[in-house]
């Protein structure tokens, strides 16, 4: 609802557009955290060339030296990665900055840190 139209390059339509206004107002105000938190996104992809084509971008960017931009929120977990997961690429992100979902999660136990739209990723 939020991610769908991020990934195409638009906003997300109403009534999700004001969300996605709180939540860029929210990140706005956070800080750079003191020591970086390991956390783990998972992705399934349904065929082998989307896994080619989510992965050809690190690549580009091992190359390159410039970082990773996903279009997306990105929804992380900081309590290692959980076995009902069953994602065929996982990041292993050392996150920065991001917001603490805990209070706000069906499942406060994976310690969901949402990481902004756009989180340069390396």
């Amino acid at each position: 609802l939020i991610n769908t139209p991020l990934r195409n390059g638009q906003k997300p339509a109403p009534p999700h557009d004001k969300t996605y206004a709180r939540l860029r107002e929210a990140f706005a105000r956070t800080r750079p955290m003191a020591t970086p938190v390991e956390v783990t996104r998972d992705y399934e992809f349904d065929t082998p060339e989307k896994v080619e084509s989510f992965l050809a971008q690190f690549r580009a960017a091992l190359s390159s030296g410039q970082p990773v931009r996903i279009k997306t929120f990105l929804s992380t977990g900081a309590a290692g990665r959980p076995k009902t997961f069953k994602g065929n690429v996982v990041l292993f992100i050392r996150a920065c900055r991001g917001l603490d979902m805990s209070p706000y999660t069906e499942v406060p136990q994976e310690k969901e840190l949402l990481l902004d739209y756009m989180t340069p990723l390396k």
